[in-house]
C-alpha cells in the first residue's frame, strides 16, 4: 500500500508539472509569436522609412500588460536610428547581441540572457534581429529590451504552488526569467546551470541541485 501511494503521488506530481508547463508554454509561444510578427512589421516599415518608424502603433498592445517593452533600431555602426522611448544617442549600445549579429548576419532572432542594457541602463534581456542590406551585409539591428519578468507576466499565480517556481531558460541552460508563488520572497532556484539531454520530457532532480535542497520535478 505504501508503494502504491508513493507511485500514485509521483504520477500526480508529474501530471501537475506537465499541466502547468503546458499552460505556460502556450503563453510563451503566443508571446514570442506576437513579438516575431511585430518585429517583422517594424523591420518592413524601417526598410521604407528608416528614421520615422511608428513604434506606438505596434507596441501599444504589449505596454498595456503592465510590463514595459522597449524597441530600437540601430544602424550598421550600432548607433540608435530610432527608438520607442527617448534614447541617449551618445551612449555606445553595441553590446553582446550586436557583436553576434555582426559575426552571424543574418540568422534570425537572437536572445541574450539578462545583462545591464546599454540601451536602457537597467537589467534587461534582449531579443534582437539583424537588418540586412540588399547584398546580405549587416545594415543594423532591431532590439526588443524587456525586464526578466516580462516573460512571466502572463502566468496565473494559482498555477504555482507555494513551494514551486517556473523558470524560462535558453536551450543551453542560461536563465531568462523566474516566476515564484504569490508572496514568496526567497526563491527555490538551481545552484548551477542545468543541462538537458533532450528537448522535452520530465525528470526528477536531486535536492542538491536547489538552494533549499528539495527534490523537484523538472519539465522541459
Amino acid at each position: 500500500m505504501v508503494e502504491d501511494h508513493r507511485e500514485s503521488g509521483a504520477a500526480l506530481a508529474e501530471a501537475r508539472v506537465q499541466a502547468r508547463v503546458n499552460s505556460y508554454g502556450r503563453q510563451l509561444d503566443d508571446l514570442t509569436g506576437r513579438l516575431d510578427r511585430v518585429g517583422r512589421a517594424l523591420m518592413a516599415e524601417w526598410s521604407d522609412h528608416p528614421h520615422s518608424v511608428d513604434y506606438l502603433k505596434y507596441l501599444v498592445g504589449f505596454n498595456s500588460w503592465g510590463k514595459p517593452l522597449y524597441a530600437a533600431l540601430l544602424d550598421e555602426q550600432g548607433r540608435i536610428s530610432s527608438a520607442s522611448f527617448p534614447p541617449d544617442t551618445a551612449r555606445d549600445i553595441r553590446g553582446t547581441f550586436f557583436k553576434y549579429h555582426r559575426e552571424n548576419c543574418c540568422r534570425g532572432w537572437h536572445v541574450t540572457p539578462v545583462e545591464n542594457s546599454a540601451l536602457t541602463g537597467a537589467e534587461m534581456l534582449h531579443m534582437t534581429h539583424a537588418l540586412a542590406q540588399a547584398d546580405g551585409q549587416l545594415a543594423g539591428v532591431l532590439v526588443f529590451a524587456m525586464t526578466p519578468d516580462f516573460l512571466a507576466a502572463f502566468e496565473d499565480d494559482s498555477f504555482i504552488g507555494q513551494d514551486d517556481f517556473v523558470s524560462v531558460r535558453l536551450i543551453n541552460g542560461p536563465l531568462l526569467s523566474t516566476r515564484l508563488a504569490a508572496g514568496r520572497s526567497r526563491p527555490i532556484l538551481c545552484r548551477g546551470t542545468p543541462h538537458y539531454d533532450s528537448l522535452q520530457g520530465v525528470r526528477l532532480e536531486p535536492g542538491e541541485m536547489f538552494k533549499k535542497k528539495r527534490t523537484m520535478k523538472i519539465r522541459k
